[in-house]
């Protein structure tokens, strides 16, 4: 229940996610981005993406602008699901290469861009 402190939170992404998105590649992913969230999806496909590649795999983490994740202290923010104001411990730090802080601006015109050009919601 309590996803940001499970570990099987990560463990599911490490088992599952992480050897679909390999294969779907055929191993040539270079790079997997995502929401740090409870630290679950991003912890466990990013450990099983990197032990796989032998670290060529780059983990970016995309988080709102003022979450701890990208250096803030938490504030309100607008996008739902991700941001957080303190560490989850289903979050390995280890994992991640790069946080990147993404304002609510960004995050609402690029969903808008997505689903007008490539029909995605």
């Amino acid at each position: 229940p309590d996803q940001y402190s499970n570990p099987n939170n990560p463990r599911s992404h490490y088992e599952t996610t992480g050897p679909e998105l390999w294969e779907q590649t055929e191993g040539k992913i270079t790079h997997f981005v995502a929401g740090v969230g409870t630290g679950g999806t991003i912890s466990g496909t990013g450990r099983y993406l990197k032990e796989i590649s032998d670290g060529a795999v780059q983990v970016i983490g995309a988080d709102p602008e003022g979450s701890v994740y990208s250096g803030g202290s938490g504030r309100p923010y607008l996008v739902e699901g991700v941001g957080e104001d303190f560490w989850p411990s289903a979050y390995d730090r280890n994992v991640t290469d790069e946080i990147v802080a993404v304002s609510d601006k960004d995050s609402f015109q690029m969903t808008r861009r997505l689903a007008k050009e490539e029909g995605l919601l």
